[in-house]
């Protein structure tokens, strides 16, 4: 092992008798009236091994590994005798990747760990439309895989913020046109492309089996859709996120099966929200079409947030993931608020999961919401 402090929490600033190390919020100070921590600090630069910074420094091996691991818990230290298992042009793609994991590392688990295991992932697109953005920014990440689905055609309306596309795509299938442009970014990922039309939950459970998380961006039918992915994945047992945007609003649904689902979330609103069930067999049934609020900067927040979530998922940089909801305001400022969906006792979809089924009618849903001690 050769300990070598983090270059991104270079240079350190002496203030008085302290030295502060970071520059954000969760900036450490370290008394250090004799200078010795400093000199500690510049000591581990990654080509001593822990006797020779004991020699170095005229203290015991102790000592050095007592200040290593404290300094190490703030995961302020890298061990740069780790082998690199990237290749010379991933090492480069990659470098703010790796720059950024640093944040998380440590010297047992180190930045490149975190690429290995986005490079070994694999996530499922449901509507590579509204999703453009999104897939965009797994390819550059290096998510290995990419699974896609959808049936459209690029549209000369779709320009406006799937950017994925071009003008000379119009027409082309949109899996087509995506997985051309995705091998574009990266060369290195492996693009999966179905484009079928899906007409019930049991169409996407060969879809994304294989997939560690999966994105919804199926829109038609409204709502109806929604919850034949959330059956599918409460069924396989996948995370998957969804949402969408208004004129100020973006919307972000994170849905974990081994907690709540989506169908949880609907008898949640049903007995909180008055007429909500009226609202929701009325927007199951309506066209929506003409009325898309796809305004680009919306798209791109929601994208980033999406792509944040995924990233985060994959990690496993959450300390515990559960089901949520986020509702983001983001026309007087950004407004973040997050809200639980809490686990229905009678749910038709979570409870017995390991039974596939398609989704009830909106009508048993709405019966059952009608339970008194539903969230008991």
């Amino acid at each position: 092992m050769k300990p070598k402090f983090k270059n991104i929490y270079k240079p350190i600033v002496r203030i008085d008798n302290k030295i502060r190390i970071g520059f954000e919020s969760e900036a450490l100070e370290i008394e250090d009236e004799d200078l010795s921590v400093e000199k500690f600090i510049h000591s581990l630069d990654g080509n001593k091994s822990i006797e020779e910074l004991s020699q170095t420094l005229n203290i015991t091996v102790d000592e050095v590994i007592d200040g290593i691991s404290a300094l190490d818990e703030y995961l302020l230290l890298e061990d740069a005798d780790t082998i690199s298992n990237l290749n010379m042009n991933q090492q480069e793609r990659y470098r703010a990747n790796l720059n950024y994991f640093s944040f998380h590392s440590n010297l047992h688990t180190p930045s490149e760990s975190f690429q290995r295991k986005l490079n070994g992932s694999t996530v499922a697109i449901l509507g590579i439309g509204g999703s453009s953005l999104i897939s965009a920014s797994l390819a550059g990440m290096g998510v290995g895989k990419i699974i896609g689905l959808d049936y459209d055609t690029v549209e000369l309306s779709n320009l406006n913020r799937q950017f994925l596309y071009s003008e000379d795509d119009l027409g082309k299938l949109k899996t087509i046109a995506a997985e051309e442009r995705l091998k574009k970014i990266n060369k290195e990922i492996e693009i999966e492309m179905h484009n079928m039309k899906v007409t019930n939950a049991k169409d996407l459970l060969s879809i994304i089996d294989r997939a560690d998380v999966v994105i919804n961006a199926i829109d038609q039918p409204p709502i109806t859709s929604s919850r034949w992915v959330n059956s599918a994945c409460v069924h396989l047992n996948k995370t998957y996120l969804q949402g969408g945007v208004t004129n100020t609003r973006v919307v972000l649904q994170k849905i974990v099966p081994s907690g709540s689902c989506f169908d949880c979330y609907l008898i949640q609103s049903i007995k909180s929200v008055e007429g909500f069930d009226k609202q929701i067999l009325s927007a199951s049934t309506h066209n929506f079409s003409g009325r898309n609020t796809a305004y680009a900067p919306n798209i791109a927040l929601m994208g980033s947030l999406f792509s944040t979530e995924i990233s985060k998922h994959i990690l496993s940089l959450n300390e515990r993931e559960e089901s949520f909801t986020a509702d983001i305001n983001n026309f007087d400022g950004i407004d973040y608020k997050k809200f639980p969906i809490l686990k229905a006792t009678n749910c038709p979809t979570c409870s017995n999961p390991h039974i596939f089924k398609e989704p009830v009618s909106f009508k048993e849903l709405i019966q059952m919401a009608q339970v008194e001690d539903v969230f008991s």
